[in-house]
């Protein structure tokens, strides 16, 4: 691929651009997308994408994801768009494209090389194409389906949103609308309604328990073989679905690596569907780590959980240490479980 030819394609393209030397993720991303969830990307947008990265063209299905070269947070959503959107999905038709907003295709070469990524990292040096879409903030990302339209789009990046990227990028290759939830920024429970009980957090979408003692997680019957022992170990309690695109990408993850942490760790993946569903999907794939049902979600409900997949880790104490999205244990070969196993308490 020929990096300049970003450069020629998107000269006609105009807009505001970063002050020189900031640093786009040092603070929250304001969400000033000039695109529109439902109406068609900017012709000459996708014409300047087209030409820089020529599998952009045609009847596919593409994600964009801008980033900034000297960003480590633009480093880890490469990595995670890499590993679990783009490697996974490839085969399917997706097409996914990295813009390096106010990067040399030097520096998007030499980290496209660095990261191993398998989709092409290209240049915009002068912002022009990041400028098509919005004025300010990386790592953002937006999704056309097969006709050039905008059907999803987020700003800003945090362990655990590529599992929801994800479930977007399949939604439209399935031919499917992305989720409401997740097209407002929601989680797969969708927004948290009026009226929630004492303690409810809306970033977490259920009762804030960090820092509190562990609630009893009531078991009708166990898919796999039920969990060891948890004495003098941590415990991970997630609250899952079949149905819950996110949900099997994050349990799909931690099946690969949850087996490192054996002898520190406890887990138990919760689901109050019936039991044929469940196990039709733990044979399907094969899953081996501890997976219960609770048909009534009593645990679920206590917490006041509006939004799944939706976890939560307590120490040997029984004090939770964790509360959140699961997906963001196991990204980075479960950086952050790692950590918390060494003593991390995450209570805000």
């Amino acid at each position: 691929m020929k990096l300049t030819h970003l450069i020629l394609a998107t000269a006609l393209l105009a807009g505001p651009a970063v002050a020189p030397g900031a640093d786009p993720t040092a603070a929250p991303i304001k969400a000033d997308f000039s695109t529109v969830v439902g109406s068609a990307a900017p012709a000459e947008w996708v014409a300047a994408l087209q030409a820089a990265a020529p599998a952009a063209a045609g009847d596919t299905v593409r994600m964009i994801h801008f980033v900034d070269c000297a960003s480590v947070r633009c480093e880890e959503s490469l990595r995670a768009m890499n590993s679990f959107v783009y490697t996974p999905l490839a085969e399917r038709g997706l097409v996914v494209v990295g813009v390096a907003a106010g990067s040399t295709a030097q520096d998007a070469q030499e980290l496209s090389a660095r990261l191993g990524l398998g989709f092409p990292l290209v240049a915009d040096p002068k912002r022009e194409l990041f400028a098509a879409i919005a004025s300010q903030g990386v790592p953002r990302t937006i999704l056309l389906d097969k006709e050039g339209k905008v059907v999803y789009q987020h700003a800003g990046f945090a362990a655990g949103r590529e599992a929801a990227f994800r479930y977007a990028a399949e939604a439209v290759i399935d031919g499917e609308p992305v989720p409401a939830a997740l097209v407002g920024g929601a989680k797969a429970g969708g927004p948290a309604a009026p009226g929630m009980p004492e303690g409810f957090n809306e970033q977490l979408y259920a009762i804030d328990i960090r820092g509190q003692q562990k609630p009893d997680v009531p078991v009708e019957k166990w898919i796999t073989e039920p969990p060891p022992s948890a004495e003098g170990k941590y415990v991970l309690v997630d609250f899952w679905a079949t149905w819950c695109g996110p949900c099997r990408v994050a349990l799909e993850q931690a099946e690969k690596i949850h087996s490192k942490f054996d002898g520190r760790l406890v887990t138990m993946a919760i689901s109050d569907e019936a039991a044929a569903p469940v196990e039709a999907y733990v044979k399907a794939k094969g899953l081996k780590q501890p997976i219960g049902l609770d048909t009534q979600g009593r645990a679920k409900t206590k917490l006041g959980v509006r939004g799944i997949p939706h976890a939560f880790v307590a120490n040997p104490a029984g004090k939770v240490v964790w509360q959140g999205h699961p997906m963001s244990l196991w990204s980075n070969d479960g950086a952050l479980m790692e950590a918390i196993l060494g003593g991390k308490e995450v209570l805000k």
